[in-house]
């Protein structure tokens, strides 16, 4: 199957970048001192890294991440210079084949993280190991997307029940006023003006009156 193909078959709705484990930069005045044999110095150049698995905190802690410069230099997993992405599965996974032919580190391991939006607009990432599994983090999401609109469309039918037009009032005329008013639009519309209007000073009645019917909410 082409990129292509798989393109049109499994849009990225997110982006991938690479994460680099087992790398580390080495330090020519560091060594470490071992209790295997306690009175060596071993040059930090000996020392590998350590790699972890996906789902530990080091795995992120002690990371880096392929750069987003020319020369592909590494940067760190958390850090702040900008990550190279990838929104083309296949062409990331030619990056790492390229990468492991280049750099020639078994000890390194180069893992593909799939990094999209929830249903909060808040970036999430997991680790990837084919297009199966972004499309089931796609899914996944799509349904949680889901279940969050209706949620907030129900809040917004219940606050629309108990507060209605707030927001518009809120604008309008403040939160303070905008709140009397939203309290006066809902008992105009469940007891009706002429009663509304028994409960209220004429003074306080008729500016309510005035500015619900400039926004259109009250006839």
């Amino acid at each position: 199957m082409s990129a292509q193909d798989n393109a049109d078959r499994h849009p990225l709705r997110g982006h991938l970048v690479i994460h680099v484990g087992g790398y580390k930069q080495m330090r020519k005045c560091t060594f470490h001192v071992f209790s295997s044999h306690p009175t060596q110095l071993i040059p930090d150049r000996f020392v590998g890294a350590a790699t972890y698995p996906t789902d530990t905190p080091e795995w992120s802690e002690e990371g880096w991440a392929v750069g987003d410069n020319p020369r592909d230099r590494f940067c760190k997993w958390n850090g702040t210079k900008p990550v190279r992405r990838f929104k083309d599965y296949d062409e990331a996974v030619r990056f790492v084949f390229r990468l492991r032919q280049k750099r020639k580190r078994p000890n390194e391991a180069y893992t593909l993280v799939y990094v999209t939006r929830n249903g909060l607009g808040k970036d999430v990432s997991q680790a990837v190991s084919s297009l199966d599994d972004i499309e089931a983090i796609e899914l996944q999401l799509c349904a949680e997307r889901t279940q969050i609109e209706t949620e907030q469309a129900n809040y917004r039918a219940q606050l629309e029940i108990e507060r209605p037009a707030y927001a518009q009032l809120r604008e309008a005329y403040g939160p303070a006023r905008g709140f009397t008013l939203s309290d006066f639009l809902k008992r105009v519309r469940e007891q009706g003006l002429a009663a509304v209007k028994a409960q209220h000073p004429h003074s306080s009645f008729y500016r309510n009156v005035r500015e619900l019917r400039a926004l259109g909410l009250i006839d």
